[in-house]
């Protein structure tokens, strides 16, 4: 009445509850969640999985906050907020979701499909459960077999067969099997999946509605060919497949729906067609455009949280990484909301990785139990030496594979005949390149 929102209404922290107190709260909280669900179990037990991996660091206070005004509407998920925030007694993880809603308002023009792999949001909406508990079941999409020998030999293929309704557009089917798929691909151009499914309960999807087709983008000039290969047959690209919660936003989703791709491949088919469904309408087939292997292989652009050493290797602190390509650095933050003014960046010119020492790795062991001591590494750089500590030890093959990568492309040819006379510069070369 007076002008305030419900959003202006949520405190920048709140108090914790701890011990017996926490317990009892907690228990509070699920039951009025369940109530709120309608008695849905799998809705409560996932959740309460979310809720635990927010509180252990693997999703973002974006990914969280997206996720609770999914589940409830927007205006019961503000009032709700700080109730929840309670229960997490990280004081930067706590104070991260309760500016969620606000970051989320603020960014919200940046959201769409398409956009700088290198400079997105740090996460997508999607929700990884523990190491120890397994990943939510990812769509399984079949793999493309050729039907002869002649396909066997020859990988370039325009013909791949049909797609395979995927991600939201099955979401929507399997709520809505009546609905035609031609019209649940043209609703979804339209409008996102929450207000498709809103527009079905309500019978206002167009059911005879066909998709728009998707012109081929232009790239430097030249439109694409149109023509794919299978994922196998681009053989110069890494065939590292990275954990899906540690990649930008639209790469990540392409993850979740083909989890055995080789994620360097379909980086570079985000890069190649700048379009996002684009590239999901190949990939889902599980092929690329030809045009991919015009490109030379590019680190991903990682991010997540590691434990780092103080610059005497004695303390650590929980921080937020991210990887920046096209400057060669690792920035760090305490939260991802305030990686725009990072705590510091790390270059990562003429730096080498070895494992982290028995002491470092003893004091994080002490410390931190979040974190997978016995996987952690040094990154060395001239001037410094960082101990870094992933959540697991996948997280960490991840980052001490990307960053290997990275170092590499940031050595000239001449250094590599042993003139490294020239320290802690950062440059592009031919086959770095920008994104």
């Amino acid at each position: 009445k007076n002008g305030t929102s419900t959003m202006d209404l949520i405190p920048d922290d709140v108090p914790p509850v701890v011990g017996e107190e926490a317990k009892q709260y907690q228990s509070v909280i699920v039951e009025g969640v369940g109530k709120q669900l309608g008695g849905d179990e799998k809705k409560l037990h996932e959740f309460v999985l979310k809720t635990r991996d927010y509180g252990k660091g693997l999703i973002s206070a974006s990914d969280f906050w997206i996720y609770l005004s999914k589940i409830f509407d927007e205006q019961k998920a503000l009032v709700f907020l700080p109730k929840l925030a309670r229960l997490i007694p990280d004081t930067d993880l706590r104070r991260a979701l309760l500016k969620a809603p606000k970051m989320a308002e603020i960014f919200k023009h940046n959201e769409g499909l398409g956009e700088d792999i290198e400079d997105e949001e740090p996460a997508a909406p999607k929700f990884v459960l523990s190491p120890d508990e397994g990943p939510l079941p990812p769509p399984i999409l079949p793999p493309h077999k050729p039907n002869n020998a002649a396909a066997e030999e020859n990988p370039f293929d325009d013909d791949s067969g049909p797609s395979v309704l995927v991600g939201d557009a099955k979401q929507v089917a399997d709520m809505f099997p009546d609905l035609p798929h031609p019209a649940i691909l043209a609703a979804l151009q339209d409008a996102p999946v929450s207000v498709v499914i809103e527009k079905a309960l309500h019978g206002g999807i167009d059911v005879n509605a066909t998709p728009k087709t998707i012109p081929p983008p232009k790239r430097g000039g030249r439109v694409l060919s149109g023509k794919t290969a299978r994922l196998g047959a681009f053989g110069k690209f890494p065939l590292d497949v990275l954990p899906s919660h540690m990649l930008p936003r639209d790469l990540g989703k392409l993850q979740d729906m083909l989890p055995t791709a080789p994620t360097s491949v379909l980086q570079a088919e985000l890069q190649v067609t700048s379009s996002m469904p684009l590239a999901m309408e190949a990939l889902t087939r599980d092929v690329a455009h030809i045009e991919v292997n015009d490109l030379d292989p590019v680190p991903v652009a990682l991010r997540g949280y590691m434990i780092k050493s103080d610059p005497g290797g004695r303390s650590f602190n929980r921080r937020f990484f991210i990887l920046r390509q096209l400057t060669g650095s690792l920035c760090y933050a305490k939260v991802p909301e305030d990686m725009d003014e990072p705590l510091g960046v790390i270059y990562l010119f003429n730096c080498r990785i070895s494992a982290a020492p028995p002491d470092a790795r003893a004091a994080v062991a002490a410390s931190y139990t979040s974190a997978e001591a016995a996987s952690g590494f040094s990154l060395i750089t001239p001037h410094r030496t960082y101990h870094l500590f992933p959540p697991s030890a996948a997280e960490a093959e991840a980052w001490k594979t990307v960053l290997q990568q990275m170092a590499m492309l940031m050595v000239p040819p001449e250094f590599e005949k042993g003139e490294d006379v020239v320290e802690c510069e950062v440059f592009q070369n031919e086959t770095y390149g920008p994104l």
